[in-house]
């Protein structure tokens, strides 16, 4: 190995690493790395649910009556009142969303919610109007949704949730 190589490099290269040191704010990758697994771990998450596909809801939500799901990528459609929200099935459509405060959503937004199946009745579409979750007039709208999500989180595709609590039955 030629000494007198290593001796002419070795004081620019040591120069040169220390101004790219000293330009990437001192960091290592790994540095960056570990800090944006970090701020990854501490994200708060989505309850646990059985993730499902919008088509099942499509065709047959009944069968996941009760059951915790977690079901992403929603295109939400309408709002229905201050805590329901319809979203569009790949077939267009609509199922109901429906969350215990206001839902902070938007038509045309993507969503993904973490919700019971639930199947509709009358007392809860009553108990909905009399707790003014709803109107009278929309009690008409939201008679056709046979079943709903009575959601426990929702948030934008792909980002942190919005926890809710569960609405009255």
């Amino acid at each position: 190995m030629d000494r007198n190589l290593w001796q002419r490099v070795g004081k620019p290269l040591a120069v040169t690493m220390a101004l790219a040191l000293a330009a990437c704010g001192g960091k290592d990758a790994d540095d960056t790395l570990a800090a944006d697994s970090v701020a990854a771990l501490a994200a708060p998450s989505m309850p646990a649910a059985t993730e499902v596909q919008a088509i099942q809801l499509q065709n047959g939500a009944a069968a996941l009556a009760g059951q915790t799901v977690r079901v992403n990528s929603l295109k939400v459609v309408s709002r229905l009142g201050p805590r329901g929200f319809w979203v569009e099935l790949p077939n267009k459509n609509p199922f109901l969303v429906v969350t215990t405060d206001s839902a902070a959503v938007s038509p045309q937004t993507m969503v993904d919610v973490v919700g019971t199946v639930t199947v509709m009745n009358d007392s809860i579409l009553g108990a909905w109007v009399t707790s003014g979750a709803i109107t009278e007039n929309q009690k008409l709208e939201a008679e056709f949704a046979t079943e709903f999500l009575q959601a426990q989180a929702v948030s934008p595709m792909g980002s942190a949730p919005a926890e809710t609590t569960a609405a009255p039955r």
